[in-house]
């Protein structure tokens, strides 16, 4: 299942013991386009602290309309106060709660925030393409499966799919992302995006 990350944002993520709070962001590799954390805000019962989980703490993440049904791996469990969310994981009241990797990845200095990414002007071979207004993730596997780009003046400003395959550069300062592709080979990805229920 493919899901547009601005339809998620605000959702509540829902564990066999109640919710965890709502989904906030989510931090993707640059190198290879795939999820590698999420983010999050508590609920009340955590004194509203900001989370960060790795993926590889996830059995199951499906999104729907009502929310987002999660499950956690092993021995995972949600404390009702204090101590340890689980191993290898602590919090502090209004700090961030981060879920590390026993081994950390060697492109991990390329994970940036998804939702930084919003606006980010997208260039093609041949100009300007519009700026970058989301993702398509596909879930289970937490790849990015197309980047959402709404077009400038060029193409009435519709919204239009590109491939992260396509991706030559991403200057994060200057907020530009350029691809390898001209505008011309995009033109029909705008169907695909209708179909999807990106407008």
């Amino acid at each position: 299942m493919t899901s547009f990350t601005e339809e998620l944002y605000g959702l509540k993520l829902e564990t066999e013991t109640g919710s965890l709070g709502a989904l906030k962001d989510f931090r993707v590799s640059t190198a290879d386009w795939y999820v590698r954390q999420i983010v999050w805000n508590s609920s009340e019962w955590l004194s509203s602290v900001s989370g960060m989980l790795s993926i590889e703490t996830f059995e199951d993440f499906s999104p729907d309309a009502d929310g987002i049904r999660i499950k956690l791996c092993g021995h995972g469990r949600i404390p009702s106060s204090g101590g340890a969310i689980w191993a290898g994981m602590g919090y502090q009241t209004g700090a961030t709660v981060t879920a590390f990797r026993s081994k950390p990845r060697t492109d991990d200095m390329a994970v940036r925030s998804i939702r930084s990414l919003r606006g980010c002007r997208v260039v093609a071979s041949d100009g300007a393409l519009g700026v970058l207004t989301g993702f398509m993730i596909n879930f289970p596997t937490w790849k990015v499966d197309e980047i959402v780009v709404r077009t400038g003046p060029w193409y009435a400003g519709k919204q239009i799919l590109v491939s992260p395959d396509a991706v030559k550069i991403l200057e994060g300062k200057r907020s530009r992302l350029e691809v390898a592709l001209c505008k011309e080979e995009l033109l029909r990805s705008w169907e695909k995006a209708e179909e999807m229920g990106i407008v």
